[in-house]
């Protein structure tokens, strides 16, 4: 999904040497995309080959759990049980 909003934002924008940076809190997810040797079941394969083709290997970066924004709403449900459930 980050490639793809990426992708749209880089076609829109028309910047040159625009450059986007995309993070994941998934080590295994790293893995999978610096991995040039290790076939993949399918499902995996197939969506390591979409982000190998649009974005550079050098263009991901990990993030540690705590720190990621994405993981907010999640973790504030948590927190005000009566307000989420």
């Amino acid at each position: 999904m980050a490639l793809e909003v990426g992708c749209m934002l880089e076609a829109e924008i028309q910047y040159e040497n625009l450059r986007s940076t995309y993070w994941t809190d998934s080590k295994a997810v790293l893995g999978y995309i610096s991995n040039e040797s290790r076939r993949f079941h399918t499902f995996v394969a197939n969506r390591v080959q979409l982000i190998r083709e649009d974005s550079s290997v050098s263009a991901w970066k990990y993030i540690e759990s705590e720190m990621n924004p994405a993981d907010d709403g999640p973790r504030d449900c948590d927190s005000v049980s009566n307000i989420c459930r």
